[in-house]
Order: C-alpha cells, then structure tokens, then sequence
C-alpha cells in the first residue's frame, strides 16, 4: 500500500527493446497468478525466441512467492550446477 505501484504503471519498460543486448544467460521466472506483471506480458518476452533466455513458468505462483515452489528451487539448483 505505501509502494505507488499506480504511478510505476503509467510508464512502459520496454524490457522487449532491449534485451536483445545481453550477451549473457536470461533467466525470468514467471507465476501463471501474478497480478502486478500479467503472465502474457512476461511470456511475450520468451516469444523472442533469444538463445540466451530462459522462460520459467511456476503454475500458481504470484508475483511474491516463488520461492515457495519446488520447480523453483529445482531449476535454481540446476542453473547453479
């Protein structure tokens, strides 16, 4: 409530311009129930088709509490391997 996520939306981050650049591995993790980023809005950046991004879906998880999922901590531990 203190945060003014209201006036942060009235800009765009065209996140889609310029990730493109980066030369390094990507890796955006997505709930399917975020309702601060919409999962389609996050899931077009994956439609880029970029080598380097990797596009993880948590079924059911929110904007906040990924780390509560399993399939979070199992694709963690395999990018840290």
């Amino acid at each position: 409530p203190f945060f003014p996520v209201k006036k942060l939306l009235k800009y765009k981050f065209p996140t889609y311009q310029y990730i493109k650049d980066v030369k390094c591995p990507i890796f955006i993790f997505h709930g399917t129930y975020d309702k601060i980023v919409p999962y389609d809005s996050a899931k077009k950046l994956s439609e880029l088709q970029l080598e380097n991004l990797n596009f993880i879906t948590i079924k059911g998880g929110k904007h906040n509490n990924l780390s509560e999922f399993e399939d979070y901590h199992n694709v963690i531990g395999n990018i840290l391997k």
